[in-house]
């Protein structure tokens, strides 16, 4: 099984634990769940779009408030993989510059951020429940179609951008 894959496979198990059955999931609810505090703070250089960090049993993970809602619940997505699949680091910001240890920057394709936005896509919009929103909505395939990405987009609380993503991830879109 491919890290990736077990990063999916993780976020379906945390919402079958939390009875998480539609969407759209509330990912500070589900790290409150999982014993992290969520901080919202505006970072006005707008460098930051989240971190999480640990120091014993306390875990923050911290959102840049600037950001649109639907940015700021995948950065939540985001740092809960991290949570869970990346234990060992203590520190790790996502960010566009910087040196701190544990800092990505922006296009970062690291098997970690790989790992952590499979996570993130795979709780925000677990596979089998964007296959029932597409038959729901009788559209075999989204395929070029901007009303349906937008209509997805608005009922999993995510930007049309991750939804495209999503769709093509799981076939149900070309690349675009």
């Amino acid at each position: 099984m491919t890290r990736k894959t077990y990063a999916a496979r993780l976020a379906q198990q945390v919402l079958q634990n939390f009875g998480l059955t539609a969407p759209p999931v509330d990912p500070g609810l589900v790290a409150n769940r999982l014993g992290a505090e969520v901080i919202r703070k505006p970072d006005s250089a707008n460098k930051n779009s989240g971190l999480i960090g640990r120091h014993g049993d306390r875990v923050i993970i911290g959102v840049n408030a600037l950001h649109p809602a639907v940015r700021q619940r995948f950065t939540i997505a985001h740092e809960i993989g991290h949570m869970l699949l990346h234990a060992d680091q203590p520190l790790i910001i996502d960010q566009s510059g910087g040196a701190i240890i544990g800092t990505r920057q922006e296009g970062d394709d690291s098997p970690r951020e790989i790992e952590a936005n499979a996570f993130a896509a795979s709780l925000l919009m677990p596979a089998d429940w964007v296959k029932k929103e597409l038959k729901r909505r009788q559209l075999p395939n989204a395929d070029d179609n901007d009303a349906a990405v937008s209509s997805l987009a608005r009922t999993f609380g995510v930007s049309q951008q991750a939804m495209m993503y999503r769709l093509v991830n799981l076939g149900y879109l070309r690349n675009f």
